[in-house]
């Protein structure tokens, strides 16, 4: 299993009311994770035909509420604060179909 050494904040996308104006909804928590950086500078493609290249992959323990309009907060190995965009996630099953690990690229 992937040992889980970096801790992430999930800062949920703000809500907006019903006149469509954005409410800061103040709702983070802070996850165990581990961040594998993007060091190759690897791309994908999104659904707009774009390219686009990640900074790196995030791998939560089991079913971890992450929402595409999310963004992670975490310190990278220099030291820094990092605020970083989700741009996919999907989930990791074992053969049973047990949920292992929530995959998020940002």
């Amino acid at each position: 299993m992937i040992q889980l050494t970096d801790e992430v904040e999930v800062m949920k996308a703000t809500e907006t009311d019903s006149w469509g104006i954005s409410a800061d909804s103040n709702n983070s928590t802070i996850h165990p994770a581990r961040i594998f950086y993007n060091h190759k500078r690897e791309t994908l493609n999104n659904a707009e035909g774009e390219t686009i290249v990640f900074t790196a992959t995030v791998y939560f323990d089991g079913l971890t509420d992450v929402g595409f309009n999310d963004s992670l907060k975490y310190i990278d190995d220099f030291g820094d604060l990092q605020e970083k965009d989700v741009i996919t996630r999907k989930v990791i099953k074992d053969f049973a179909g047990k949920i292992l690990f929530t995959k998020v690229l940002i």
